[in-house]
C-alpha cells in the first residue's frame, strides 16, 4: 500500500477491515472514508485526523497515536437514515463531530460512544443527530452543539457532571444521575424559538445521603423558555408527573399555589431543598421555587431523601406549574 501515491482519502468499503494508519506514509493525507458494514478499526491516525463514515456499522473502533488528541469525525447518512451501534474512540480526547445528510430529513444514529472521560464533542452540521455518550469513572464530557442547526437528541449518561450546550434546531436532552452523581450542567441556545425538552426521570428514585448530596447531583439549566404562551418541556418524576400541593413539603411555613412554593421561614433555595429533602410527598408531585433569580423544581417521591431538585437558571417569573402549555408555566411532563 505505500507504493501507492497522491490519494486523499483511504475508504475503508469492505466489512469488517482494520488499518494501522502508522503504516502508510507515501503521499497520505490522514483522511480516512468508512463505507462498510461490520466492525471497522483504524489505529495509530495522527493528530486531527479526519474520518468520514457513510454506512451504518455494527462498530467502529477509532484510535491516534501518542500524542494525538483530535479526530474529525463525519457522520454522511446516505438515501436512508444512519445508524451506528457504536463509535470507540480510543486516545483521542477533542471530537469534532459533524451531521450531514444526502437526503433531506435523514438522521444520524450512534447508539453509543465509547469514550473517554473528559472527552469534549464540537458538533456542527444541519442533519438530525442522536447519540449518547460513555458513563465516565471520575469525569463528564463536554458537548458543545451550539452551531448544531439540527435536531439534536442527546443521552448524557457519563453521570459525573456533563457540560452541554445546544443549538437552534429541536433539542432532547436525557440526563442521568445516580447517588453520588455530579449535575448536568445544560445551556440551551439563547433565544431559542424551539420547544426544547429536558428529561430528568432518571433522578427518580435515587436515595440521596444528605440535602447537600442532592445539591451536588442538581442539574442546572440556562436558557428554559417561559414563554407567553408555551415553554420548553422538563420532564419530571416517575412514569407520571401532577401538579405538586402544600402536603408535599409538609405543609407548616411553606404554601404551595399552582404548584408554586412560597414560605413564611426562611426564603432560600437552600431551605426549600432541605424541605424537599425531608418530605416524602406524594409520588410524581412537582413543586416550583423561585428565590428571585432562578427557579428550583423538585420531583417527589412518596420516600423521604428520594425527591430530587433541577436548577433552571435565570428563570423567575413562572406564576405556575403545569402538565401542559400555557403562559408563564413551567411546563412538566
Amino acid at each position: 500500500m505505500n507504493a501507492t501515491t497522491n490519494f486523499q482519502i483511504l475508504d475503508l468499503n469492505a466489512a469488517s477491515t482494520t488499518i494501522n494508519a502508522s503504516l502508510i506514509t507515501a503521499g497520505f493525507h490522514n483522511h480516512f472514508a468508512i463505507s462498510a458494514t461490520g466492525t471497522n478499526t483504524i489505529s495509530n491516525m495522527a493528530d486531527a485526523s479526519t474520518v468520514d463514515i457513510s454506512s451504518a456499522a455494527t462498530s467502529d473502533v477509532l484510535g491516534g497515536v501518542v500524542g494525538a488528541h483530535t479526530l474529525n469525525l463525519n457522520l454522511q447518512s446516505g438515501a436512508v437514515g444512519m445508524t451506528e451501534t457504536g463509535i470507540t474512540v480510543t486516545g483521542l480526547t477533542t471530537i469534532n463531530l459533524t451531521s450531514n445528510t444526502s437526503t433531506a430529513g435523514d438522521t444520524n444514529v450512534v447508539t453509543a460512544f465509547v469514550n473517554s472521560d473528559n472527552t469534549t464533542f464540537n458538533v456542527t452540521g444541519s442533519a438530525a443527530l442522536t447519540m449518547a455518550v460513555k458513563a465516565a469513572i471520575t469525569t463528564g464530557d463536554t458537548i458543545n452543539a451550539s452551531a448544531f442547526t439540527g435536531a439534536f437528541t442527546l443521552t448524557a449518561t457519563s453521570g459525573k457532571g456533563d457540560i452541554i450546550s445546544t443549538g437552534s434546531g429541536t433539542t432532547s436532552i436525557t440526563d442521568t444521575v445516580s447517588a453520588t452523581a455530579t449535575g448536568n450542567t445544560d445551556t440551551l441556545l439563547a433565544g431559542h424559538t424551539a420547544i426544547d425538552t429536558i428529561n430528568t426521570t432518571a433522578h427518580y428514585g435515587v436515595a440521596y445521603g444528605s440535602a447537600g448530596a442532592l445539591t451536588t447531583a442538581m442539574d442546572q439549566i440556562s436558557n428554559f423558555n417561559i414563554g407567553a404562551t408555551a415553554s420548553d418541556i422538563l420532564k419530571m418524576g416517575g412514569t407520571t408527573a401532577a401538579v405538586g400541593a402544600s402536603a408535599d413539603l409538609g405543609g407548616g411555613v411553606w404554601t404551595v399555589t399552582n404548584g408554586i412554593a412560597t414560605t413564611s421561614g426562611t426564603n432560600t433555595a437552600a431551605a426549600f431543598i432541605a424541605a424537599v429533602y425531608a418530605t416524602a410527598g406524594t409520588a410524581g408531585d412537582v413543586v416550583a421555587y423561585t428565590n428571585g433569580t432562578n427557579t428550583y423544581v423538585a420531583a417527589m417521591n412518596g420516600t423521604a431523601h428520594d425527591a430530587y431538585v433541577v436548577e433552571l437558571v435565570g428563570v423567575h417569573t413562572a406564576t405556575a406549574v403545569g402538565t401542559a402549555a400555557a403562559a408563564n408555566t413551567i411546563h412538566i411532563a
